[in-house]
């Protein structure tokens, strides 16, 4: 099969997904099949004022530049996918950290502050960044501003994932285990998953009807370079 024929089907919201596909800068097909959207809340509570900005997803990046037009605070990402956006929509992003487990680690070893920190996030987060950060005395809030909505792949992936050679991003394990139930009883004919990490690939490790690569890093770069490496491989 010529790698030209590989298709990428992204699982993301379609928004994040279109804006990832236009940076990969591939001329393989690609598919749009979301299985997640997002859902906004408390559209009318009041922000609270911060020194300190932390984000762990770019959808709280976004989300929360839509609401508030002041992006002067000190701003920690983690992830540099999150850290890319942030910049890009001109937050002063001063730290990034691979995972939360890290930047925690770093407050651990740093002394509380007056700072007044905020951590606007998703309504299910993996680590409680604030609690964690709370416990050591730090001055945090936190403020939920979206939820994410879970929905079937459609028949069309499903028919394309029996039929054709694909390639299927996978960035979270809420994602993956959702994009399972949905193949769990179908055959596919050629797919390879990208799993940001061996905790979001160990979700299909009782699966056995399809590749599954693992990203050195968790990074936008190293999962764009995964991605490529397998739609021409």
């Amino acid at each position: 099969m010529s790698n030209q024929n590989k298709t990428l089907l992204m699982i993301r919201a379609y928004d994040q997904a279109a804006r990832f596909v236009s940076d990969l800068e591939i001329s393989n097909p690609v598919v749009f099949a979301p299985i997640v959207r997002i859902e906004l809340m408390n559209i009318e509570q009041t922000l609270p004022v911060a020194d300190m900005l932390i984000f762990s997803s770019s959808n709280a990046v976004r989300l929360y530049a839509d609401r508030e037009q002041n992006c002067d605070a000190e701003t920690i990402c983690v992830g540099s996918m999150t850290a890319k956006i942030a910049g890009d929509l001109g937050f002063k992003v001063t730290q990034t950290f691979e995972t939360a487990m890290l930047l925690i680690a770093h407050f651990r070893n740093a002394h509380p502050d007056t700072k007044r920190i905020l951590y606007p996030r998703a309504e299910t987060v993996s680590l409680d960044i604030a609690s964690e950060l709370a416990d050591m005395g730090y001055r945090i809030s936190d403020t939920i501003l979206y939820r994410q909505k879970f929905q079937p792949l459609t028949n069309q992936a499903k028919d394309l994932i029996e039929s054709s050679s694909l390639i299927v991003p996978i960035l979270s394990k809420e994602a993956a285990k959702h994009f399972l139930e949905s193949i769990v009883s179908i055959k596919p004919q050629d797919l390879t998953l990208v799993c940001i990490s061996p905790t979001v690939a160990s979700i299909f490790d009782d699966f056995g009807e399809i590749n599954v690569k693992i990203v050195g890093n968790p990074t936008r770069a190293a999962l764009c370079a995964e991605i490529k490496a397998c739609l021409n491989a």
